[in-house]
């Protein structure tokens, strides 16, 4: 399946690059001579021609990077010391990479939405912060193991599924009623 993405956008950015372009100079005479009467019709379909070029290379690159991004999970696991708890469902961690390599970074747990701090109402707000007092009660300070680990649906941040030793923090976080289940689809509100 990959691969037949691969071989379909490599295709497809060969024709736009090495196709024929519908404009191109006139090699007669006649067509020189009439070209300068339709130059203002030329001008206008050659900037309609790059705009549909332009669309289908931010159509190709998008779906190239979702087929990148899609090849790019790691089963884990990856032992992570918790530095900081930054939301209800955010730490910021130090992973243990490769044999004395580390990468700090922020991991989002999978599965799970958490109130926002800086949430629309009061009661969202009290609950982002009972979310994250769970968390940082929990983990900070602590090592902890990253599974299924990949980048979000923009490929910005890293997403994982983040275990302690009593288990998997979103499903405690569920548990607890401070998150509700999340497929990476539109988040619900918290002020209803």
């Amino acid at each position: 399946m990959m691969r037949s993405l691969h071989l379909l956008l490599a295709g497809a950015l060969l024709v736009i690059v090495l196709g024929p372009d519908p404009i191109s100079e006139p090699s007669h005479p006649l067509e020189r001579a009439s070209e300068n009467t339709h130059s203002r019709a030329l001008s206008v379909g050659a900037s309609e021609i790059s705009m549909r070029k332009a669309g289908l290379f931010t159509v190709m690159g998008a779906l190239g990077l979702a087929a990148i991004l899609s090849r790019y999970e790691l089963e884990g696991p990856v032992a992570a010391e918790v530095l900081r708890v930054v939301d209800g469902d955010t730490l910021t961690v130090r992973a243990q990479i490769w044999i004395g390599q580390e990468l700090t970074t922020n991991v989002r747990l999978s599965g799970v939405n958490a109130p926002e701090l800086g949430g629309g109402c009061a009661r969202e707000r009290e609950l982002a912060q009972a979310a994250r007092r769970y968390l940082a009660e929990r983990v900070e300070g602590r090592t902890v193991k990253l599974r299924k680990i990949g980048l979000d649906k923009f490929g910005g941040r890293v997403v994982a599924i983040v275990e302690d030793g009593t288990g998997d923090l979103g499903a405690g976080l569920l548990a607890a009623r401070l998150a509700v289940p999340y497929d990476g689809g539109r988040r619900g509100s918290w002020c209803e």
